[in-house]
């Protein structure tokens, strides 16, 4: 069940012995949603408050986390699945449009979505405008490691649960949790609340 404003998120349990440990958010997304497992270092460590690996027989906090589904269309029309469990990113910070959907806020290491959460049912998208000039992306990007990068008149935030985008030039890039997709034409996310158990 998603998390509610006020509520306590997770129940304490004593940590299993099959339990995975994920290297980065790339590794964690790629687990089932059987698999209960801790995370180590990414984003969504991050936003966990860079929370230490439990020991097994050990008391620890199960937290839900919601997934982000990508439905990624190639250019000859095939589709294919693919989750991701922090962020996806479409373009560059540095030149023309640039969109993060962010499900634990944070963004290769920059606070972007100050309010998001990785269990609310919805993630953030955050959209840089293509004329932005270079020095103001460069002071948006600094601020941004605070969260303190919006509000800004070229920079918006807002909450969604579904989000389609078709590639607008050859090098418009697609990544998911830090990692570039390739071969693609068209990307259609929505969330999957409650996908995954992450121990704390």
């Amino acid at each position: 069940m998603t998390i509610r404003k006020g509520e306590e998120w997770g129940v304490r349990v004593l940590c299993p012995d099959h339990r995975e440990v994920a290297e980065d958010d790339y590794d964690a997304a790629r687990h089932d949603a059987a698999t209960v497992f801790s995370v180590i270092r990414g984003d969504l460590h991050t936003a966990l408050g860079h929370p230490s690996v439990p020991l097994v027989g050990h008391e620890c906090t199960a937290v839900p986390i919601d997934a982000l589904r990508c439905t990624v269309t190639a250019p000859s029309g095939d589709q294919r699945e693919v989750l991701a469990i922090s962020s996806v990113s479409l373009g560059s910070w540095w030149k023309g449009p640039f969109i993060v959907l962010s499900n634990s806020g944070f963004y290769n290491g920059l606070n972007i979505a100050p309010r998001s959460h990785p269990n609310d049912g919805e993630f953030d998208v955050m959209s840089v405008d293509s004329k932005l000039p270079l020095r103001q992306r460069f002071l948006a990007r600094q601020k941004a490691r605070t969260g303190t990068h919006v509000p800004h008149p070229m920079i918006s935030l807002r909450r969604s649960t579904q989000f389609t985008h078709t590639k607008r030039t050859a090098r418009e890039r697609l990544v998911l949790d830090g990692r570039a997709v390739d071969n693609w034409s068209h990307v259609e996310v929505s969330v999957l609340p409650d996908y995954w158990t992450v121990l704390l």
